[in-house]
């Protein structure tokens, strides 16, 4: 009797081991990679290049018999037409007038970076966190910082995957999050503008003013040429929250990356102060360099300190979102996994009041 309850015990066990297992995070020290997983979403940062890989991955329920393993679920290679990938690629001061700045002169600062691959090496990664909460909703998160050697600069890339449903909030924004949906802010910190008590930077005997820093970000996703949603396919994806239809500028740019994936782009910065500043019209800005890299362009208006870029994704989850019976933000439904978490923990329980019963 005794032994059959310890068997029973066994496979209990075996059983939250397994589904523990199957949705742990992996941090790789020896790649420089750390991998965070959600509810149909997994997340790759890679400290070698800065790169953020993201993919959906659903079990196949016509294909019963085949049992797909982490990796199949996982394929974060570039012959996965799948993968979405995220990059920055440059940063550049210019001035009112879209010039660049500061590329000759006395000043001892350079105010841009034409590719970050220049900077891969001085990437860190900050520990994992995965019982973080992001505006009340629970979150993974991991930072990637890289210091810019030539503004003498830093660019943080605070990354996060929400594991509920949810609304943020960002400057006068507020959108919807699913369980699933990551985002990694970007942030820009001790960049010395040229002129005023910045920096001095001349051309032709003639002081510089930087007005604006173009960041670069780089992208590779299913559609060829992503394009910014309407309104109404916004609507119905339920991804802009807005009280009053009349207040247009409460919706951030929503873009259709191929694959049901869409990306959410907020229409200005944050700054260091707290003060939501907006881009200039027609920003952000999707663009082509000779028809292979395909990047977005965010043009951030001049700040002292710090600045924060807010871009969102949702991986292979382009539907209608359910809404809530509650109406209340980070009370979406449990995943799969965590309901047979919960299982295994109410048989752990049984048998061990069991066990207890039977001495």
């Amino acid at each position: 009797m005794f032994r059959s309850r310890f068997s029973l015990l066994f496979v209990c066990f075996a059983v939250l081991l397994a589904t523990s297992l199957a949705d742990e995070d992996d941090v790789d020290m020896a790649a420089n990679t750390v991998t965070i997983r959600g509810n149909d979403t997994s997340v790759r940062i890679e400290g070698n290049t800065g790169t953020i890989r993201a993919v959906h991955h659903e079990k196949d329920d016509d294909d019963e018999d085949d049992d797909d393993d982490e990796g199949e679920m996982e394929d974060f290679s570039d012959d996965n037409e799948g993968v979405l990938t995220f990059q920055i690629d440059s940063l550049q001061e210019i001035d009112s007038a879209g010039n660049p700045v500061g590329l000759t002169g006395p000043s001892k600062k350079k105010h841009g970076v034409s590719s970050l691959v220049s900077q891969i090496e001085k990437y860190t990664f900050t520990q994992l966190d995965n019982s973080s909460t992001y505006q009340g909703i629970p979150v993974k998160n991991v930072n990637l910082s890289v210091h810019l050697t030539g503004p003498n600069a830093s660019v943080d890339l605070q990354v996060m995957l929400f594991l509920r449903d949810g609304n943020v909030t960002f400057g006068n924004e507020t959108f919807s999050v699913k369980s699933g949906t990551f985002k990694f802010n970007i942030k820009v910190s001790d960049w010395k503008f040229c002129g005023g008590n910045s920096d001095v930077c001349t051309k032709n005997n003639q002081n510089e003013t930087g007005q604006y820093l173009d960041l670069a970000l780089s992208i590779r996703s299913q559609a060829e040429e992503p394009e910014e949603i309407e309104e109404s396919e916004n609507e119905s994806a339920e991804i802009c929250v807005n009280d009053d239809p009349d207040e247009k500028d409460d919706c951030p740019k929503i873009f259709n990356m191929g694959g049901n994936s869409t990306m959410v782009l907020n229409k200005g910065v944050v700054t260091g102060n707290n003060d939501y500043v907006a881009f200039p019209t027609g920003y952000p800005k999707f663009e082509t360099i000779r028809g292979l890299v395909k990047k977005f362009t965010f043009r951030i208006p001049r700040f002292n300190d710090t600045v924060l870029i807010d871009p969102s994704v949702n991986v292979g989850s382009y539907i209608p979102a359910v809404t809530n019976p509650t109406n209340k933000p980070g009370g979406g439904g449990h995943n799969a996994g965590q309901s047979l978490h919960f299982v295994s923990y109410l048989l752990l329980l049984s048998m061990f009041a069991s066990l207890c019963c039977f001495y």
